[in-house]
Parts: C-alpha cells; sequence; structure tokens
C-alpha cells in the first residue's frame, strides 16, 4: 500500500490529489482567473480525504475519486466553452442547465469537450504520470484497449441528458 498522497494531473494542467488543502485554488481562464475555494475545489477534481482514513479506504477510493476527477474535468471544459461563447451555463454534479435557446450548441460543447477530454488514452496518461511521480512502485499493467471510437458521441442522440 503507497503511503504517500496519491497525486495525478490532468490533461488540462489542473493537479488533482488525495488531500484538502485550505485556502483559495485559482485557475486561469480566458476572461481572468476562478478562484474555487475548498466547497468547490472538488468540482476541478480535487478528491475528498480527512486524515481519519486509513490508507485501505483511501485505496479503494482511487478509481471513484479518479472517475469523479474526470467528471468534472468534463465539466470544467464545458463551463469555459460555454463562457468563451457568452452563454449562460449553470451546473450542480452531472446535471447541466442553459437557457432554452442555448441547449442545442450547449449539447454541442459537451461532446466536443467530452471527446476533446477522452481522445488520447487517460488510463495512460495516468499510469505514465504515476510511474514518473513514484518511480519505486510497480503498476500492473493497463487492460487491453476496446475499439470504441470517442468521436462516435457527437452522433448520439442521448450522449448526455
Amino acid at each position: 500500500m503507497c503511503a504517500v498522497p496519491l497525486r495525478r494531473g490532468t490533461t488540462r494542467g489542473i493537479d488533482n490529489n488525495t488531500h484538502r488543502h485550505p485556502g483559495v485554488t485559482t485557475l486561469p481562464t480566458k476572461k481572468g482567473h476562478l478562484s474555487c475555494d475548498n466547497v468547490s475545489k472538488h468540482l476541478i477534481g480535487h478528491a475528498k480525504r480527512s486524515f481519519s482514513h486509513t490508507q485501505g479506504t483511501v485505496g479503494i477510493s482511487v478509481s471513484s475519486n479518479y472517475v469523479h476527477s474526470l467528471d468534472s474535468a468534463h465539466m470544467m471544459l464545458t463551463a469555459l466553452e460555454m463562457e468563451k461563447r457568452n452563454l449562460d451555463f449553470t451546473a450542480v454534479h452531472d446535471s447541466f442547465w442553459t437557457h432554452a435557446g442555448n441547449i442545442d450548441e450547449m449539447n454541442e460543447i459537451l461532446r466536443d469537450s467530452f471527446v476533446d477530454l477522452y481522445d488520447g488514452d487517460v488510463l495512460e496518461d495516468l499510469r505514465e504520470s504515476w510511474k514518473l511521480r513514484y518511480p519505486d512502485i510497480e503498476l500492473p499493467d493497463l487492460p487491453e484497449r476496446g475499439d470504441l471510437d470517442i468521436k462516435d458521441v457527437k452522433d448520439s442522440t442521448y450522449f448526455f441528458q
């Protein structure tokens, strides 16, 4: 079991870890900076962890926290693109809202940002970042990749609801 905090960086340069840090995180955007307090840090991929958790609990939560961080990265990419296009956007967890007249454009943005996030090999990226951060830990091989063409989500009627 690893006795150090697990960390990874996203494809957008947001550093994620299993610790909560006090204070404020500032992220650069095209229109300035977005400041996030400890409560909203979770939305950009910081996994919750209290120091009372055992290493086993943290180990079990790695996969779900990783998936949540990818979902959060998707939301952030969507929010940034909506802002770039000057469209209203609100989100809570995996529910995204905009004005009715902007639904079609938001659906396009959702799909494009999803493809942008997953067009590479996110598991290989994670594994490579961990190999650099934790050179003394032997990591298992990744499972064989399937044949899904991630770009097909752009044509999916029910990609996101």
